[in-house]
């Protein structure tokens, strides 16, 4: 392989790799954020809804009960999609490091021509460019649905 070559080997290898750690980090940190705090708000919302249907009993109708539950339900359905989400998005870290270490690995190799490395490394495919974000929608969805549950509660009372 010729000094030219070489420092384009190098250069790619590099590239690759630098690339993957950052992408890796920030989209670790962004989506792992968005989803613990809407863990957050559901984990919350249901303790505060709880405590009011029992220590305030004398405002608790029927209506208010169903809309309790609804509420609830919601909550429960935030959390399972949050953690769905999370375990989605671990799994697509994982593909995202070995799909960038396959690159690395191709980049590191010494060949004569660098045509080879380039050629080896179309094989491989374009990389997934998200985990997807269906489950975190839903999440997000859901926690929506309860805090409108939770201002229907709200109106219902301060209506009465």
């Amino acid at each position: 392989m010729n000094k030219d070559d070489e420092i384009i080997r190098q250069r790619n290898k590099d590239v690759h790799h630098n690339a993957a750690l950052h992408w890796n980090t920030l989209a670790n940190e962004q989506e792992l954020e968005l989803t613990r705090q809407l863990l957050y708000f559901a984990t919350i919302i249901f303790p505060i809804t709880a405590s009011f249907a029992i220590l305030r009993k004398d405002l608790i109708t029927t209506e208010i009960r169903i809309i309790l539950l609804f509420t609830w339900f919601f909550l429960l359905l935030s959390i399972i999609f949050g953690v769905i989400q999370i375990v989605i998005n671990i799994k697509y870290y994982v593909y995202l490091l070995k799909d960038e270490s396959k690159r690395t690995g191709i980049w590191s190799k010494s060949v004569d021509d660098i045509k080879e490395l380039q050629d080896e490394e179309k094989k491989l495919g374009k990389t997934k460019d998200s985990s997807g974000n269906l489950f975190l929608i839903l999440q997000g969805l859901f926690i929506a649905l309860s805090f409108i549950t939770v201002l229907i509660i709200a109106i219902i009372i301060l209506f009465r």
